[in-house]
């Protein structure tokens, strides 16, 4: 059906050209072109629309490679995140593994300790035999006297001045102490005192020489009239 009015157009293009008049259309593009006849025109819009569906397949196949290369990538980013994950986590069995566990943790420290007291023991026979030096005893040291135990140095002199140093500082602190309680208690009380004022009196208050605040604070004795 097509194709036979296709042919018939054809056979009307001399007949339509020489007898019908100017055929004026104007479809907004190419500048107001017209065309001569319908048949241009059927002619000259089948051969667009062709060459719009040439770009529109065209389009079709550029888009699916683009897309199919952005699968791909996709693909690729996905295999090397799950490499990355694998590799990360064998890494971090590795540094585990490499890590000593408590049972040789363990075992090195009775190692250790064996190894000490070896030596300690060879250290005895050495300074039984004489070929060591024997280990000065222990004692204790105060105002630069010594004392071969805290039994002896229990009831000296130095031991009582000791007492009394420790007794002072004792002191010292108990004091200053309550002095803290003290100032706290006074805080407590002045910052009452001062929310009893009101926004003037605080700001009066603020501008105060610390003589004037020291009278202003001091207790008023009623006035009976």
């Amino acid at each position: 059906m097509k194709h036979g009015i296709f042919l018939s157009i054809i056979l009307l293009i001399p007949s339509t050209t020489s007898e019908a008049k100017e055929f004026w259309w104007d479809s907004g593009w190419n500048g107001g072109y017209h065309h001569a006849t319908p048949a241009e025109g059927y002619l000259r819009g089948r051969a667009s629309l062709m060459a719009g569906r040439g770009i529109y397949l065209r389009s079709l196949g550029m888009y699916r490679i683009y897309n199919e290369e952005a699968r791909s990538l996709n693909l690729d980013n996905r295999k090397k995140y799950h490499d990355l994950f694998w590799y990360r986590k064998d890494q971090w069995q590795a540094r585990r593994d490499a890590q000593p566990k408590y049972i040789d943790r363990y075992e090195h420290k009775l190692d250790q300790a064996e190894r000490r007291h070896k030596l300690k023991q060879r250290e005895k026979q050495l300074i039984a035999d004489g070929v060591l030096p024997p280990k000065p005893e222990p004692f204790i040291k105060y105002n630069g006297k010594k004392y071969k135990s805290y039994e002896d140095f229990k009831g000296t002199e130095g031991w009582l001045l000791m007492k009394q140093k420790a007794l002072i500082r004792e002191h010292k602190r108990m004091v200053e102490k309550q002095h803290k309680k003290e100032r706290q208690q006074e805080a407590i009380e002045f910052l009452a005192w001062r929310g009893k004022l009101g926004y003037v009196g605080q700001q009066r208050y603020m501008r105060m020489s610390p003589k004037d605040k020291a009278e202003f604070r001091k207790p008023r004795k009623p006035v009976h009239r």
